[in-house]
């Protein structure tokens, strides 16, 4: 058995935080994860060269959606908001569109209505949402996208409502993959089992996706202490649920609850030694997360 690197030459466009390590991913690899895996060719699926395009201004959620449409060999166009959205189809053509629904300057529900209504555009668009809530489901609907995806997903969640909308039938991939994680950790408060099943034996999308928590995630706290302080729940709200996905690929189940709670406190009717409780324990599990993360998998 060998530790290897699975790489791609896929026409997917980079971005900054998708080269955070590429002066050092030669020399650095994640040590509990061991692949064994039959060579494979350059697979032309269901989805080979589709140019969808990604609207999404999360970071960690904008590299979960380019590692698992990278092995597709799609090629993806990433903007961060809706006004960018607008301002690249006003110029070029897409198979998709994958839409955010919460994004600063222009969310994802008035950028579908501009699509649809100033552009006159039938190119398919799946929301995605951190929400189930049926009134925001049917708002998505209502404004004119296609089918909607709840975060956190699955890799074949996502492959699947693409593969319904661009007219073509899933392929099962000829190909052996075997993953073996061996799991030298002792009382994590994380776990990379989702990660790492996303990644397909792929170490340097973990260390990657390990890397850009670590740097999000002092800012995002120094965030949410601040917006305690100044009481202001709506905007603490939309941070909780804009941190929610990362919390969930990063196995922090610890606090999911509290996050979830802090999502839907209520704006005026709230209990303060609630609300400080959660916030102490948020910042206290995520700062020791940060510490793990660097001495278990950055080191």
């Amino acid at each position: 058995m060998k530790t290897i690197f699975l790489t791609s030459n896929s026409p997917v466009k980079s971005t900054k935080e998708e080269n955070i390590l590429s002066n050092d991913s030669k020399t650095n690899t994640i040590t509990p994860l061991s692949v064994v895996y039959k060579k494979d060719k350059l697979w032309k699926g269901p989805l080979y060269n589709a140019k969808i395009l990604l609207v999404e201004d999360d970071k960690i959620n904008r590299l979960i959606v380019n590692n698992i449409l990278k092995r597709q060999n799609v090629a993806l166009t990433k903007v961060k908001n809706g006004v960018q959205a607008i301002e690249i189809l006003k110029k070029e053509s897409f198979d998709l569109i994958l839409m955010d629904i919460h994004m600063p300057d222009m969310n994802g529900i008035e950028a579908t209505s501009i699509i649809r209504n100033e552009l006159k555009m039938k190119t398919p668009i799946i929301a995605l949402t951190a929400n189930s809530f049926g009134s925001e489901i049917d708002e998505i609907m209502e404004v004119g996208m296609n089918d909607y995806l709840i975060k956190p997903f699955e890799e074949q969640d996502l492959i699947n409502v693409i593969t319904k909308h661009y007219n073509v039938t899933p392929k099962k991939k000829n190909t052996a993959l075997i993953v073996t994680v061996v799991n030298t950790t002792k009382k994590l408060l994380y776990n990379l089992h989702k990660l790492e099943k996303l990644s397909k034996g792929n170490a340097a999308f973990l260390k990657k996706m390990c890397n850009l928590f670590v740097k999000l995630t002092p800012d995002y706290l120094k965030q949410i202490n601040d917006l305690y302080e100044e009481r202001n729940i709506s905007s603490l709200k939309e941070l909780a649920h804009k941190m929610k996905p990362s919390i969930d690929y990063m196995g922090i189940t610890s606090l999911k609850q509290d996050i979830k709670d802090l999502e839907h406190l209520d704006n005026e009717q709230y209990s303060l030694e609630k609300l400080s409780s959660l916030v102490k324990n948020t910042t206290s599990i995520l700062t020791e997360v940060v510490s793990q993360i660097r001495k278990k998998e950055l080191s």
